[in-house]
C-alpha cells in the first residue's frame, strides 16, 4: 500500500514537474485509501458483529462496552467513528511522506537525466 502510494507521488511529480504536487498526490491517494479502509473495517464489524466479539483481540473493547450499558452494536459503530479521524490522520501523513519519497526520486531522475542530456 505505502508503494503505491509513494508510486503515485512519483508519477505526479513526473508529469506535473514540481516535488509539491507528488506530495500532493501521495495525500490524495492516502486520504482515499484510508477512508476506503475505515469504512470498510466498520462494514466489516457490523456484518461480523457475532464472531468478532470472542476474539481476544477484541477483550479490551468488549470490557469498555460492558461498563457502558449501551446496546453492543451502537457502541462498536460509535467506536469505530471516534477512530476514524486519527486513522484517517496518520494515513495521509504517511501518504505525504510516501509523497515526499516519491517525488524526491522523480527529481533525482529527471536531474540525472538532464546531466546526462547536456
Amino acid at each position: 500500500m505505502f508503494t503505491s502510494w509513494a508510486i503515485a507521488g512519483f508519477v505526479v511529480a513526473r508529469r506535473a514537474g514540481p516535488v509539491s504536487s507528488g506530495v500532493v498526490g501521495g495525500i490524495a491517494i492516502a486520504a482515499a485509501t484510508s477512508v476506503i479502509f475505515v469504512m470498510l473495517n466498520l462494514v466489516r464489524a457490523n456484518l461480523f458483529l457475532d464472531q468478532l466479539v470472542n476474539r481476544a483481540d477484541w477483550q479490551n473493547m468488549m470490557m469498555r462496552f460492558k461498563a457502558s450499558g449501551e446496546l453492543l452494536r451502537l457502541f462498536v459503530n460509535v467506536d469505530y467513528i471516534r477512530g476514524a479521524p486519527f486513522k484517517v490522520a496518520v494515513g495521509i501523513a504517511l501518504g505525504a511522506l510516501t509523497g515526499v519519497a516519491g517525488s524526491a526520486v522523480s527529481w533525482l531522475i529527471r536531474g540525472r537525466r538532464h546531466e546526462l542530456l547536456r
